[in-house]
Parts: structure tokens; sequence; C-alpha cells
């Protein structure tokens, strides 16, 4: 919901791609497929957390990822050593090969660098969950 809502503000303020229909839908489908990861991962650090306190705590971190990728600034101007965290984490590709599609570019190997960070993520906190709820609901 909140995606909609954000997509909404941004053509009332003005956004607008000649970007054909199946590019918009490439850029949906990352974003929902990131929208799945952060739920798996937020669900699998609520299954590791000991508290509803500790568990909202525990999955901040990932919220700031955005902030450290080429979301807001193009990498290539940061300093050296965020540039590095910039460039090798799942925001980075996500974002540049979302904002490509929308705007009707070739993405490149984004998408692809993106689909293997979300898979990767997801089956790492799917393998985690599945070793872990079961010893929760056990006590």
């Amino acid at each position: 919901m909140a995606t909609v809502v954000v997509v909404l503000v941004a053509l009332a303020v003005g956004f607008r791609t000649d970007a054909p229909a199946v590019s918009l839908l490439g850029a949906f489908g990352l974003i929902a497929l990131w929208i799945l990861v952060i739920t798996v991962v937020f669900a699998t650090l609520g299954l590791l957390a000991g508290s509803a306190e500790a568990a909202s705590g525990n999955g901040f971190i990932l919220l700031f990822l955005p902030y450290l990728s080429s979301g807001f600034a193009p990498v290539g101007s940061m300093p050296g050593w965020l540039r590095v965290f910039a460039e090798h984490q799942p925001m980075t590709p996500l974002i540049d090969a979302s904002r490509a599609l929308m705007h009707g570019r070739p993405p490149g190997g984004d998408v692809a660098v993106s689909v293997l960070w979300c898979a990767g993520l997801i089956a790492l906190a799917l393998v985690v969950a599945a070793y872990v709820f079961p010893r929760r609901t056990s006590r």
C-alpha cells in the first residue's frame, strides 16, 4: 500500500514517463520482489528476537540501505569508503534497474544482479526461519 501511495504522489507532483508498459511492469516487479525480501527478512528477524521491541529494532538498520546506495546520489560522487559499500549492496542495482526501466532505458545487468540479491536474501532468511521456527514454537 505504501508503494502505491508513493507512485500516486510521484504522479501528482509531475513524474511522467514514456517507458513502454513492459518496462514499467518490470520496474514494479523488482520493487514488489524487494518488498517480499523485506517481509521475509523482517519475519525471520522477528523469530530471532526475544521480544516485540527487539524485533522492531533488529530490522531498523535495513531501512537505511537506500540512503547508502545510488538512490539519492550517484555512487561515483561518494567518498571511496562509502562508494565501495554502495556498489556492493542490494539496493544500488535495484534502484538503478528500476530507474532505468521507468525511464525506458536498458537496465543492463542490474536486473539480474537485483534478482540474485533478492533470491539470495530470501533463501537465507527462509533457511534461518526453518531452523528457528520449530525451536521457538516448541517452548
